[in-house]
Formats: C-alpha cells, sequence, structure tokens
C-alpha cells in the first residue's frame, strides 16, 4: 500500500475512555484521532458485546482497508474480521502484565496466535518490543506513543520562588506505580525543606491509602488529591507546577512522562521498562532505580538543578 493512501482504519481496543470508565488509556484515542488530522478515516470498536457494533458496521455496508488490534485480547476478534474480509491485521501491544510476569499460559497462547497471524507487531518502547520478541517469538517493531502538542505545550513558568515549588504526578493510583514511595520520599525532603508541595492527579483502588498515608504525616496541606482530570485540565496543570515524578514499578512506554516534557519540565523517572528509553538522565530529567532514597536525592536535584 502507498504510503500516501489515505486509509479506512478499523481499530479494535482491549481499553479506551468510555463514560463509565474516561480514565481508560486516552493514548488510543490520541492516536486515532491523529490518524484523523492526518486524512484517514478511522472508526472504534470497543464494547464488551463487540459483535453487536460489528453487526451495525456490517449492516452499514463499512468496509475498512485494515485493521488495527490494540493488546491481545482483542485478538480473536480481529483476526476474525481480517479473515471474514480478507483485510491485513497489524497488532500494537501494551500491557504491562508481560513485564509483571502475571500473564496466564492461555493468555500467552491468546497472544501468540495474535503477533504470528499479524502482518506487523508493534510494542511500543525498545525494551517492551524485545521482551514480547523474547516471549512470543514473533518480531516486533518498536513505534513510541505519541503526544498532542497542541495541548501539552509549553508555556511561561511562574518563577516566583515565593510560592512553594510543587512535584506532579499524574497517573492510576495502582500498587505499580510505586506513590507510596514517592509519598515516603516526598514526607522525608519535606521536613528538611517546608517550602515544596506535591500534586497526586489520578483516581484508582489506592486512593483511600494514599490519603491515610497522607494524613498520618500531617501532610494535608502540601499533599492534594485533584482525582481525575481530563487531558485539558492536566495540561493546565503540568503549567503550573515544576517538575514531573513516575516512580513506576513498570511501564510500557510512560505517555504521561511524554507530556510533561513537552509541557518543558524536567521529570524524574524509575527505571521500569519503559520511561528509561526516552529520558536522557542529567540533560531533560533524572532516571533512578526503584529505591526509596535515590528517589529522596532525585527530588532534591530536580529542584536545585533546574535543568
Amino acid at each position: 500500500m502507498s504510503s500516501s493512501k489515505k486509509l479506512n482504519i478499523l481499530i479494535i481496543p482491549s481499553w479506551y475512555p468510555s463514560e463509565m470508565d474516561p480514565n481508560g488509556v486516552p493514548y488510543i484515542r490520541a492516536q486515532a484521532q491523529a490518524l484523523v488530522r492526518a486524512g484517514h478515516k478511522v472508526t472504534v470498536v470497543f464494547t464488551q458485546s463487540y459483535s453487536l457494533n460489528l453487526k451495525k458496521l456490517m449492516e452499514l455496508d463499512f468496509n475498512p482497508d485494515i485493521v488495527h488490534i490494540h493488546t491481545y485480547l482483542a485478538g480473536n476478534l480481529g483476526i476474525w474480521f481480517s479473515q471474514k474480509y480478507n483485510i491485513p491485521l497489524i497488532t500494537t501491544e501494551h500491557y504491562t502484565g508481560f513485564a509483571r510476569g502475571i500473564i496466564k499460559s492461555w493468555e500467552l497462547k491468546l497472544a501468540k496466535k495474535l503477533y504470528h497471524y499479524s502482518i506487523y507487531n508493534i510494542g511500543v518502547s525498545t525494551l517492551f518490543a524485545s521482551l514480547l520478541t523474547e516471549m512470543t517469538g514473533a518480531d516486533f517493531k518498536v513505534l513510541p506513543n505519541m503526544v498532542n502538542t497542541d495541548l501539552f505545550t509549553l508555556s511561561v513558568k511562574n518563577n516566583n520562588r515565593s510560592r512553594a515549588y510543587t512535584y506532579l504526578y499524574v497517573g492510576y493510583l495502582h500498587k505499580k506505580k510505586n506513590i507510596t514511595m514517592l509519598l515516603n520520599a516526598f514526607t522525608e525532603i519535606h521536613y528538611k525543606n517546608k517550602s515544596s508541595k506535591l500534586i497526586i492527579v489520578g483516581e484508582g483502588i489506592m486512593f483511600a491509602e494514599l490519603k491515610e498515608i497522607v494524613k498520618i504525616n500531617n501532610l494535608e496541606n502540601v499533599v492534594s488529591f485533584p482525582g481525575f482530570l481530563e487531558a485539558k485540565k492536566v495540561a493546565l496543570v503540568m503549567n503550573d507546577v515544576d517538575s514531573f515524578i513516575l516512580p513506576s514499578q513498570f511501564e510500557t512506554f510512560g505517555i504521561v512522562v511524554i507530556e510533561a516534557m513537552a509541557s518543558g519540565l524536567p521529570v524524574v523517572v524509575t527505571k521500569s521498562g519503559g520511561p528509561e528509553t526516552f529520558v536522557q538522565n542529567g540533560i531533560n530529567g533524572i532516571v533512578i532505580n526503584q529505591d526509596q532514597k535515590e528517589l529522596e536525592k532525585a527530588l532534591v536535584e530536580v529542584r536545585e538543578k533546574g535543568f
């Protein structure tokens, strides 16, 4: 197919933002929107009952040129659609479960089936692509996630040092994100220099537990939890803070990191499988091991260095 041809693309993701889960992996929607801006026609099918929406599409005489699967869970449906309409299928994998070692045997079998059928497999970072090839024997190329630079963009920062230096975390509130370590590290440096704040944006199963940690450490005046924010509001917050922190245990990429970088923020990231492949240590951020003492040091360094 010519690279200049405008395609009719069917995207079938395993996760997608919805009214029930507006926080659901927005980067797949961002990619779909980018394809539309490039002139392609894009249809996204995401529902627990895939067959209903597909039936509606077929009734409308929908004829895509290619199927793009996001994560292996939607693989069987994509293969069926590819075979029925004799169109090619490509796959992008995002799931951290491969790195976390929680993929069950039946899931690995399903993933291998999809990847070996797919004409092109994409991993979102070099480390993740290598891991997928090692685990499944399928060839993976690297195509990083993208950032909307119309939304996440440089702005004039408020350099008024009379206000507190503010760190930011954005993401799902889950154990794998290592937010407890971030809170503990922040607590240590805050007691040494009280002119700092931390904003934790997001929702998740650890919300109540994290708020309790803040309460126990008497940090309620300096640590805030605004909850889930739409991308536009996240962009505004990024333009009003001083640095971004992602202390994850596992990441396949870390799109929120490039959103922060696009907004002009220095970043602190852990070696977690994704961010360390594009953050240049000491240049546009700090890359550390998953260690609280290292994080404490990095929080001080990112503030003092300023980048």
